[in-house]
Protein backbone atom coordinates (compact mmCIF):
# COMPACT_ATOMS: atom_id res chain seq x y z
CA UNK A 1 0.00 0.00 0.00
CA UNK A 2 1.54 3.38 -1.14
CA UNK A 3 0.19 5.26 2.05
CA UNK A 4 1.31 3.41 4.36
CA UNK A 5 4.72 4.00 6.77
CA UNK A 6 7.66 2.19 5.87
CA UNK A 7 7.47 0.01 8.84
CA UNK A 8 7.45 -3.62 8.95
CA UNK A 9 4.20 -5.07 9.04
CA UNK A 10 3.56 -7.41 12.32
CA UNK A 11 1.41 -10.16 11.74
CA UNK A 12 -0.84 -9.49 15.22
CA UNK A 13 -1.98 -5.94 15.56
CA UNK A 14 -2.74 -6.32 19.12
CA UNK A 15 0.96 -7.55 19.94
CA UNK A 16 2.21 -4.38 18.11
CA UNK A 17 0.31 -2.10 19.90
CA UNK A 18 1.92 -3.53 23.21
CA UNK A 19 5.39 -3.17 22.29
CA UNK A 20 4.57 0.14 20.86
CA UNK A 21 3.33 1.06 24.58
CA UNK A 22 6.10 -0.51 25.68
CA UNK A 23 8.77 1.12 23.44
CA UNK A 24 7.26 4.53 24.53
CA UNK A 25 7.23 4.09 28.32
CA UNK A 26 10.46 2.75 27.75
CA UNK A 27 11.64 6.26 25.80
CA UNK A 28 9.65 8.18 28.15
CA UNK A 29 11.50 7.51 31.15
CA UNK A 30 15.34 7.08 29.86
CA UNK A 31 14.53 10.89 28.48
CA UNK A 32 12.68 11.90 31.31
CA UNK A 33 15.87 14.49 31.93
CA UNK A 34 15.92 16.48 28.69
CA UNK A 35 13.70 18.96 27.71
CA UNK A 36 13.09 21.15 25.00
CA UNK A 37 15.04 24.06 25.78
CA UNK A 38 17.90 21.57 25.79
CA UNK A 39 17.08 21.67 22.04
CA UNK A 40 15.53 25.44 20.66
CA UNK A 41 15.18 24.08 16.98
CA UNK A 42 12.57 21.51 18.61
CA UNK A 43 10.93 23.51 20.41
CA UNK A 44 9.04 25.52 18.12
CA UNK A 45 7.90 22.46 15.82
CA UNK A 46 7.29 19.70 19.26
CA UNK A 47 5.85 20.48 22.27
CA UNK A 48 8.56 18.13 23.95
CA UNK A 49 11.85 16.88 22.99
CA UNK A 50 11.15 13.92 21.03
CA UNK A 51 14.17 11.82 20.42
CA UNK A 52 14.10 9.72 16.79
CA UNK A 53 13.55 6.44 18.70
CA UNK A 54 10.58 8.07 20.74
CA UNK A 55 9.67 9.35 17.29
CA UNK A 56 9.69 6.04 15.94
CA UNK A 57 8.06 4.33 18.90
CA UNK A 58 5.25 6.90 17.92
CA UNK A 59 5.11 6.07 14.77
CA UNK A 60 4.73 2.34 15.52
CA UNK A 61 1.78 3.75 17.89
CA UNK A 62 0.26 5.30 15.59
CA UNK A 63 0.58 2.53 12.62
CA UNK A 64 -0.66 -0.56 15.41
CA UNK A 65 -3.72 2.04 16.14
CA UNK A 66 -4.84 2.44 12.73
CA UNK A 67 -4.49 -0.96 11.85
CA UNK A 68 -6.47 -1.93 14.38
CA UNK A 69 -9.01 0.87 13.31
CA UNK A 70 -9.19 -0.84 9.61
CA UNK A 71 -9.75 -4.15 11.02
CA UNK A 72 -12.58 -3.59 13.03
CA UNK A 73 -14.31 -1.10 10.38
CA UNK A 74 -13.51 -4.19 8.00
CA UNK A 75 -15.67 -6.02 10.39
CA UNK A 76 -18.05 -3.17 10.98
CA UNK A 77 -18.91 -3.20 7.57
CA UNK A 78 -20.40 -6.72 7.69
CA UNK A 79 -22.44 -5.98 10.37
CA UNK A 80 -25.02 -3.29 11.55
CA UNK A 81 -24.84 -3.77 15.17
CA UNK A 82 -20.68 -4.35 14.47
CA UNK A 83 -21.16 -0.81 12.69
CA UNK A 84 -22.40 1.13 15.82
CA UNK A 85 -19.88 -0.53 18.32
CA UNK A 86 -16.87 0.43 15.62
CA UNK A 87 -18.28 4.21 15.59
CA UNK A 88 -17.84 3.78 19.85
CA UNK A 89 -15.04 2.17 20.17
CA UNK A 90 -12.70 4.32 17.33
CA UNK A 91 -13.85 7.50 19.43
CA UNK A 92 -11.63 5.89 21.79
CA UNK A 93 -9.21 5.27 19.57
CA UNK A 94 -9.47 8.90 17.81
CA UNK A 95 -8.05 9.58 21.88
CA UNK A 96 -5.43 7.83 22.02
CA UNK A 97 -4.40 8.67 17.96
CA UNK A 98 -4.53 12.86 19.50
CA UNK A 99 -2.33 12.06 22.43
CA UNK A 100 0.35 10.56 19.98
CA UNK A 101 -0.20 13.11 17.62
CA UNK A 102 0.45 15.71 20.68
CA UNK A 103 3.16 14.00 21.98
CA UNK A 104 5.06 13.81 18.70
CA UNK A 105 4.05 17.44 17.39
CA UNK A 106 2.75 16.37 14.30
CA UNK A 107 -0.23 19.54 13.65
CA UNK A 108 -1.50 18.04 10.26
CA UNK A 109 -1.85 13.80 11.68
CA UNK A 110 -3.35 15.67 14.84
CA UNK A 111 -5.67 17.54 12.56
CA UNK A 112 -6.72 14.52 10.54
CA UNK A 113 -7.56 12.80 13.55
CA UNK A 114 -9.60 15.27 15.24
CA UNK A 115 -11.09 15.14 11.46
CA UNK A 116 -11.60 11.66 12.05
CA UNK A 117 -12.89 11.86 15.97
CA UNK A 118 -15.59 14.49 13.91
CA UNK A 119 -16.70 12.07 11.31
CA UNK A 120 -17.16 9.50 13.81
CA UNK A 121 -19.67 11.04 15.68
CA UNK A 122 -22.26 12.34 12.78
CA UNK A 123 -22.09 9.46 10.71
CA UNK A 124 -24.74 6.75 10.56
CA UNK A 125 -23.34 3.48 10.90
CA UNK A 126 -25.71 1.53 8.35
CA UNK A 127 -24.75 3.80 5.57
CA UNK A 128 -22.11 2.22 3.45
CA UNK A 129 -20.65 5.18 1.85
CA UNK A 130 -20.40 6.93 5.74
CA UNK A 131 -18.21 3.92 6.69
CA UNK A 132 -16.15 4.24 3.22
CA UNK A 133 -15.37 7.83 4.20
CA UNK A 134 -14.21 6.67 7.82
CA UNK A 135 -12.05 4.18 5.77
CA UNK A 136 -10.70 7.57 3.31
CA UNK A 137 -10.30 8.94 6.72
CA UNK A 138 -8.22 6.45 8.65
CA UNK A 139 -5.69 5.65 5.09
CA UNK A 140 -5.09 9.29 5.13
CA UNK A 141 -3.80 9.78 8.16
CA UNK A 142 -0.81 7.63 6.99
CA UNK A 143 -0.43 10.10 4.23
CA UNK A 144 -0.49 12.82 6.65
CA UNK A 145 1.80 11.22 8.41
CA UNK A 146 4.25 10.88 6.03
CA UNK A 147 3.71 14.21 4.74
CA UNK A 148 4.94 15.28 8.41
CA UNK A 149 8.43 13.33 8.13
CA UNK A 150 9.37 15.64 4.89
CA UNK A 151 9.38 19.52 5.20
CA UNK A 152 8.85 19.77 0.71
CA UNK A 153 5.81 17.99 1.51
CA UNK A 154 3.81 20.56 3.43
CA UNK A 155 1.29 21.55 0.83
CA UNK A 156 0.09 18.35 -0.31
CA UNK A 157 -0.64 17.50 3.18
CA UNK A 158 -2.19 21.00 3.68
CA UNK A 159 -3.96 20.22 0.37
CA UNK A 160 -5.05 16.73 1.06
CA UNK A 161 -6.39 17.76 4.75
CA UNK A 162 -8.45 20.67 2.58
CA UNK A 163 -9.52 17.86 0.50
CA UNK A 164 -10.82 15.30 3.45
CA UNK A 165 -12.55 18.29 4.60
CA UNK A 166 -14.74 18.91 1.80
CA UNK A 167 -15.51 15.52 1.29
CA UNK A 168 -16.41 15.33 5.16
CA UNK A 169 -18.77 18.80 5.06
CA UNK A 170 -20.06 16.82 1.05
CA UNK A 171 -21.01 13.45 2.55
CA UNK A 172 -22.01 14.46 6.00
CA UNK A 173 -23.00 18.45 5.74
CA UNK A 174 -21.32 21.60 7.82
CA UNK A 175 -20.69 20.92 11.18
CA UNK A 176 -22.30 24.30 11.80
CA UNK A 177 -25.08 24.18 9.83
Amino acid sequence: MTNRLDLPVESNPLRALEKARADLARGSHSDAGQTAEDHPADAETRPVFVTEMQEQALSEALAARLDLLRARLTAAREDPVSALLFCGDAEQDCRALAEICHQAGWKMTGTGVALLSDCLRRVVPAEEHHLELVGLLIDALYALRRTETRADMTQAGEELLRGLQLAVGRELGRMDA
